[in-house]
């Protein structure tokens, strides 16, 4: 079936940042298998709690902004053994007050995934997964 996402939950580890005042969060997980060559590995994060920067195996891949919606194709930096790495900023924190529906306690899904806003987040960061599509051979 495509898309087909998988969930990046925990375990994620929670590691020292550089920057005073900053936290890491960082997982790994292995490449898909089975991968055609008209498919393509998405890396979304949805009802994002901070705004911070993401990095995959030690490339910068984007940046993350609270309650927002982030998603980059990551098939060229994938390998068969990967780190993922978030870099946040805790004072960006998303809080019941900053939303429109005050008893959530993350922000609101920008996601056909995720089907019940009450579910509990899958990582510290918030939604984390990797989507599998296909792509039309003109778009490679």
């Amino acid at each position: 079936m495509i898309p087909h996402p998988i969930r990046l939950r925990h375990p994620w580890d929670e590691l020292p940042s550089r920057t005073p005042g900053r936290t890491v969060y960082r997982r790994l997980f292995k490449c898909p298998t089975g991968l055609d060559t008209w498919e393509r590995v998405f890396l979304e994060v949805d009802r994002i709690l901070f705004s911070g920067e993401i990095t995959l195996n030690g490339q910068p891949i984007g940046r993350l902004e609270s309650a927002q919606f982030f998603s980059a194709d990551i098939t060229p930096l994938l390998q068969p053994a990967n780190e993922l790495q978030v870099e946040v900023d805790p004072q960006t924190a998303v809080t019941a007050r900053d939303q429109v529906d005050a008893p959530r306690q993350s922000p609101p899904s920008h996601s056909l995934y995720i089907t019940d806003p009450n579910e509990p987040l899958g990582s510290p960061i918030g939604d984390v997964r990797l989507l599998i599509r296909t792509v039309h051979p003109s778009d490679q």
